[in-house]
């Protein structure tokens, strides 16, 4: 891999505490498929890093993020060789999926070497291709995300309704999949799946409660606002109408319109 990829990933750590386990029935022949995807997954987005780079970033935290991102690099209808895993017992199933998901979980706990990354996308493509053969739905958005639909249900509008830090993270996600389509060399602004990513961006932002200072963003916006303000202020000799004219320039800043002007700006510049 490039140097550029690289400088996403920590340095290779030695792990002392990996401990050889008893694999399922189908799990080394899985993982097997899973390497070779992951390495020509990881082969493409070194090719094209700047087009990646954004969605990689996201997906080394959170799973729907590198579940979207193999969907981009990986089609699950044509995976050779995976007629195995339809022949397995339930049980089994159950037991690979669990497994997988483990790996995922501890992946991200690691410290994040390219090493671990590789490991994390080959227990993701894993799980993936279990769950596309065998027809185990993850959940409604995970389902239609590893399938490449975008869209969300109005039950899905309600939940990001109700947890605005929830709405702001998929609002980034849907941000870097739509840089990722304006980087393909073959982008048309009427394309049907860039257009489904513009819908879902407007779906999300009317959503959006204004003046939620409870979002990383608007927390973020209103600290940086207050210490420009304060920088060159000597609290200690202000006068009464300074101190009035200062705690009104706060409140302005602290007002719902205000705020939401600053965070409209931010989404902006993200897009």
């Amino acid at each position: 891999m490039s140097e550029q990829l690289n400088t996403l990933f920590n340095e290779k750590v030695v792990d002392e505490n990996s401990s050889s386990k008893r694999r399922l029935d189908g799990s080394a022949q899985l993982a097997h498929i899973a390497g070779l995807l992951a390495n020509t997954s990881l082969k493409t987005i070194d090719a094209d890093f700047e087009k990646y780079k954004d969605a990689v970033a996201a997906s080394k935290t959170d799973n729907k993020s590198m579940d979207e991102l193999l969907s981009d690099l990986i089609s699950y209808d044509d995976v050779p060789d995976t007629d195995f895993i339809k022949e397995l017992d339930d049980d089994t199933i159950e037991g690979i999926l669990k497994s997988q998901q483990s790996k995922r979980s501890r992946c991200k706990k690691n410290t994040m070497t390219m090493d671990n990354y590789r490991a994390m996308m080959i227990a993701s493509i894993s799980e993936n291709i279990v769950r596309h053969l065998t027809g185990r739905i993850k959940n409604s958005v995970g389902n239609r995300r590893s399938s490449g639909e975008i869209g969300y249900t109005d039950e899905e509008l309600l939940m990001y309704s109700k947890d605005q830090n929830a709405l702001r993270r998929e609002l980034r996600n849907l941000q870097s999949k739509k840089s990722i389509e304006k980087r393909k060399d073959d982008f048309n602004e009427e394309d049907e799946r860039y257009q489904a990513i513009l819908e879902a961006i407007d779906q999300l932002k009317a959503r959006r409660i204004a003046g939620d200072f409870t979002t990383p963003d608007a927390i973020d916006i209103t600290r940086d606002k207050l210490s420009d303000i304060l920088d060159e202020v000597d609290i200690k000799s202000l006068k009464a109408a300074e101190a009035k004219a200062l705690l009104e320039e706060i409140f302005k800043l602290t007002t719902t319109e205000e705020l939401s002007e600053e965070l409209s700006e931010s989404d902006t510049q993200a897009e």
